[in-house]
């Protein structure tokens, strides 16, 4: 009737303005919209969208800083997962690292896959042990090794061609 006098003459859009207001509108007994309380969150309305919401622009300080000293997950295919030691070089996103290896490499990687490396001895004696490019942080004269290959753990498959069909 409201959406009549509204001259709503689309029953279609009608019917969803309804539906949308008794949604988004607390429920008498349990005080909260329908629609919140099946997608366990508000529901953004227009009345929602006027209020400027401050935790969307709150930045976060970062987990690791620049130069600190970490342990970095380092997984392998078919091999057993390694801790490497690295330093933190500049972060990528709000949860994304690049890391420099000790041996020059560099991998980036969430912070879910770092530790902080707490070494009970004191920390000047490992700067000694760094590379300087490290700790100047400049890439031009990192020089890779490559590793010997090794042999694999299970021998290699051997496969013969398939049996095609040919007609006789």
């Amino acid at each position: 009737m409201k959406q009549q006098q509204s001259e709503q003459t689309n029953k279609l859009v009608a019917l969803r303005n309804v539906l949308r207001n008794y949604r988004w509108t607390p429920h008498t007994t349990t005080g909260t919209p329908p629609a919140e309380a099946l997608f366990r969150r508000s529901i953004r309305t227009e009345l929602a969208r006027l209020k400027s919401s401050s935790t969307k622009f709150k930045t976060k300080n970062p987990k690791y800083n620049i130069g600190q000293m970490i342990w970095m997950r380092h997984h392998q295919r078919n091999k057993r997962l390694e801790w490497k030691s690295g330093i933190i070089k500049p972060n990528i996103g709000s949860m994304m690292y690049e890391i420099m290896l000790i041996d020059g490499q560099t991998h980036i990687r969430h912070q879910n896959q770092l530790r902080s490396r707490q070494e009970p001895y004191n920390k000047l004696n490992d700067l000694e042990y760094l590379p300087d490019v490290l700790l100047s942080g400049s890439k031009s004269s990192i020089q890779l090794e490559i590793p010997a290959q090794q042999t694999p753990r299970y021998p290699s498959r051997h496969r013969k061609p398939p049996d095609r069909y040919t007609p006789t």
